[in-house]
């Protein structure tokens, strides 16, 4: 496992992309989609709070198993969510561009 350090890092640069390109979707659609687009970001920023302060207060840190398979279902629940994300932005660009 990485240090708790690495993993926060980790957390937050994949974040920053994901606001970079919710960002990027704003100035090519414009107003139009403001709403879409502001809920997509409140998700990202509520993942990014949430999956810190998660890898912060880690349950069962008694037990090295435990702790393991804590931080790998925590992975997968947030790598799941990124790609939620990342099909939400695709499909509101295909729709607002075709």
């Amino acid at each position: 496992m990485a240090s708790k350090r690495n993993l926060k890092k980790g957390i937050k640069e994949i974040t920053t992309y994901l606001v970079d390109d919710i960002l990027l979707l704003y100035n090519i659609l414009g107003e139009d989609s403001f709403s879409e687009i502001e809920s997509l970001l409140c998700r990202t920023v509520a993942l990014s709070v949430e999956t810190v302060t998660k890898v912060s207060h880690a349950i069962g840190t008694k037990n090295s198993t435990s702790v393991k398979e804590y931080y790998k279902n925590l992975q997968e629940k947030f790598n799941d969510e990124v790609e939620e994300i990342e099909e939400s932005i695709e499909k509101l660009l295909e729709k607002n561009i075709n």
